[in-house]
């Protein structure tokens, strides 16, 4: 009974305080100036409950189309937004925001519909600015089970994931096989929508990554569509991945 009681409790208190445990925001204050060696414009964007969230636009010198990035599960847009330069540079206009609770943005993440409904309005502000044929979507880490909805719902020039996860559920049963899985308020379940994606799709993963295994991407692979690929980089660890020879190489041809 002891044992039932404290397990039970374990529980409620995991489900209570799950956004603790998945995501680590960094905040800033609202009057806080980014420094980036790159001009850029900064927008608070009004989410359908007037929850203002933060997104960064830079503007290549000559633009051929735009990535709208869904980053990692920690920090802000004052370190996200140094990927700015490896897409301008090639041509193309990046925009990167952050989530509830997330640097300058206001509010808190409470469920995952909520987390999808901001990141569908973030997308439009994008199209208002750049057509749908010419924006790509990048998803890292947590992200990239966002960035797999946002998807599947619009025509877009292409879609990037570095590190992604079959499923958060999946990934829960793999590091706590202990936990009932109905705990899970963010099931964040890609493998669902790969199939809903006309766009191509290109996976990054490393073999050595310690935070998401490489069989979450396997697992993925197996909903390709013609044309989709898988690129393993050897040896390389998860927050090591963005920066990888192979991802580089990947871009100057992208």
């Amino acid at each position: 009974m002891g044992f039932a009681l404290a397990y039970a409790i374990t529980c409620f208190v995991i489900y209570l305080f799950q956004e603790k445990l998945i995501f680590f925001p960094e905040k800033l204050a609202h009057s806080y100036q980014f420094k980036f060696d790159r001009p850029f414009d900064e927008y608070q964007i009004p989410m359908h409950d007037g929850v203002l969230l933060n997104l960064l636009h830079f503007k290549a010198d000559s633009c051929r189309g735009a990535v709208l990035h869904f980053h990692g599960n920690a920090g802000s847009n004052r370190t996200w937004g140094e990927r700015a330069e490896l897409f301008t540079s090639i041509g193309y206009d990046f925009f990167v925001y952050d989530y509830r609770g997330f640097g300058k943005s206001e509010g808190k993440i409470s469920q995952e519909d909520q987390l999808i409904a901001d990141a569908e309005t973030v997308y439009q502000f994008v199209e208002s600015k750049i057509t749908a044929a010419k924006i790509s979507i990048e998803g890292f880490s947590i992200g990239s089970g966002i960035a797999v909805q946002i998807a599947a719902k619009h025509p877009i020039h292409q879609l990037i994931l570095l590190a992604p996860y079959q499923s958060l559920t999946a990934l829960m049963g793999h590091k706590f096989p202990f936990l009932p899985s109905f705990l899970l308020k963010y099931p964040l379940a890609s493998e669902d929508y790969f199939e809903q994606i006309s766009a191509p799709i290109t996976l990054f993963h490393g073999t050595a990554d310690e935070t998401i295994p490489l069989e979450n991407s396997t697992e993925l692979s197996k909903h390709f569509k013609a044309g989709d690929r898988l690129i393993v980089v050897e040896e390389m660890t998860h927050n090591g991945l963005p920066y990888s020879r192979t991802y580089l190489d990947y871009l100057a041809r992208f």
